[in-house]
């Protein structure tokens, strides 16, 4: 079913938070998320570890990661409360919401390579897929409420999670980095302003997994 665009929402992470013993509960299977809808957004600068009950969760137990919406994904299940220890990133108040934004537009793409050989008996060319990416680019209005956060974030290089609300039942969110902050406008229209925002995998050292950009519902 079509939706008006005027219903769309887009939020770019706060300033993170502490928490500690963050109860995480079963997605399904040996999936586990954070409880608390409002914190499963995880800062990936900070440091952060699971307990399973009073002890610590060996790394080697992790296998699969999606930090943007908190989820783990556990080799073998905790015998006790999982619970996580770090920080979140706000994600779900209105402090959070790009107030003036008025249009975005969101590229995911991946390579497509040639693995066409010598040896191929069909004149049809062979491709693979390879490495993903994504982009966001988001119009808006300036403002003193959006501007200072996105400046501040440009300027100090900082990680950024954003999130699309595109009026379906899935929310499009993904960790990256503000490469350009344009500001323009003529001498009869208003000020505006144009965000691009490079979206990119973030890797966690102790796991080596990587978490990017996902469609989920929160």
């Amino acid at each position: 079913m079509p939706k008006a665009g005027y219903t769309c929402l887009i939020r770019r992470s706060g300033v993170g938070s502490a928490v500690t013993s963050e109860v995480m509960q079963v997605d399904s299977g040996t999936t586990y998320r954070i409880t608390n809808s409002a914190r499963r957004a995880i800062d990936t600068e900070v440091a952060w570890h699971l307990k399973d009950g009073a002890s610590c969760v060996a790394w080697t137990n992790v296998t699969a990661l999606d930090l943007a919406f908190g989820r783990v994904t556990l080799g073998a299940p905790p015998t006790g409360t999982l619970t996580f220890n770090g920080n979140f990133l706000p994600m779900t108040t209105s402090a959070e919401i790009v107030s003036e934004a008025k249009s975005f537009t969101l590229s995911e793409s991946s390579d497509v390579l040639d693995k066409t050989v010598f040896t191929s008996t069909s004149r049809m060319m062979k491709k693979t897929y390879g490495l993903q990416d994504a982009s966001l680019s988001v119009d808006l209005f300036v403002n003193p409420t959006d501007m200072p956060r996105l400046a501040t974030l440009s300027a100090n290089a900082g990680i950024v999670l954003m999130e699309i609300n595109s009026g379906v039942s899935s929310l499009f969110r993904g960790y990256g980095r503000i490469d350009s902050l344009e500001r323009s406008s003529t001498v009869d229209g208003l000020v505006e302003a144009t965000v691009n925002v490079t979206l990119n995998g973030e890797r966690h050292e102790p796991t080596g997994l990587i978490s990017g950009y996902t469609d989920r519902i929160l």
